[in-house]
């Protein structure tokens, strides 16, 4: 899953740097084109983002409950991680159900 993640938020800076072109913008259905796609493909990119994001803030919560010597700084940790573990969960479910392909007519 995480293959085609990297290739579509690749495809997205893509659309990005294209649609910035000074050439593309005289272009008005070529540019079209370009945004209905990179548009098709934010919501992934941005969650994504967050998944990253909670990831992160995951991995900085275990550290802190592994080497924290307050027992105050362990709990508030430990509390982290079950709701970044939760999240994480959804997250990734977001993801899976947003790779399923759209029908002609879902837009």
């Amino acid at each position: 899953m995480f293959d085609k993640l990297a290739g579509i938020e690749q495809r997205y800076r893509e659309l990005e740097q294209e649609m910035a072109r000074p050439e593309i913008a005289g272009d008005y259905d070529r540019l079209q084109a370009l945004a209905r796609e990179h548009s098709s493909l934010q919501e992934i990119v941005q969650i994504l983002n967050e998944y990253r994001r909670v990831e992160k803030s995951l991995s900085d919560a275990r550290t802190i409950a592994a080497e924290a010597g307050d027992p105050e700084m362990t709990e508030l940790a430990r509390e982290e991680i079950a709701t970044n573990e939760s999240r994480v969960e959804e997250l990734e479910a977001k993801l899976r159900r947003a790779l399923i392909p759209k029908g002609k007519f879902d837009d």
